[in-house]
């Protein structure tokens, strides 16, 4: 006589992306990953206004502006897409965040020098929050498949 019972399925493998969907993990990495995407729109925006810029000015000797906006657009839809995976619950998308938060805190450095002070220290702590979710204990744990997607443990 069959058994009523599915059989279970077996254990993702560490590394595969099995296993990663559902809730989406701990609830800082959702937040992390709502600011990681106001970082990537904001880098988009910051596109679209070079667009309009070169659009005006057109191209002028000594002036790459459309060389400038493909690198940030594509460097925008990377954030774009770390984020997407943070709020998908997916591992991989947590390295790339975390790279970006470190490059934005030597941006945040050189606006201070730069006599922009207000707006360094406002970036810096941006991404320090941004650096403090992603390597709190439940997204450390989550990150390490001690924790699984719903963010109970796993152990």
């Amino acid at each position: 006589m069959p058994s009523k019972n599915p059989t279970p399925e077996p254990p993702a493998e560490a590394g595969s992306d099995a296993g990663q969907r559902g809730s989406g993990g701990p609830s800082q990495l959702r937040v992390a990953g709502a600011l990681v995407g106001v970082q990537g729109l904001a880098g988009l925006g910051f596109a679209i206004a070079l667009a309009v810029s070169a659009v005006r000015v057109g191209n002028q000797p000594g002036l790459n502006i459309f060389g400038e906006l493909g690198y940030f657009a594509v460097l925008s839809a990377g954030v774009l897409a770390a984020a997407v995976g943070l709020l998908l619950g997916r591992r991989w998308a947590r390295t790339p965040a975390i790279v970006v938060q470190l490059l934005l805190l030597g941006v945040a450095w050189y606006l201070r020098e730069a006599d922009r002070l207000v707006i360094a220290v406002g970036v810096g702590l941006f991404c320090l929050s941004v650096i403090a979710l992603l390597l709190s204990n439940p997204v450390r744990a989550w990150a390490a498949h001690r924790l699984d997607t719903a963010g109970h443990d796993a152990t």
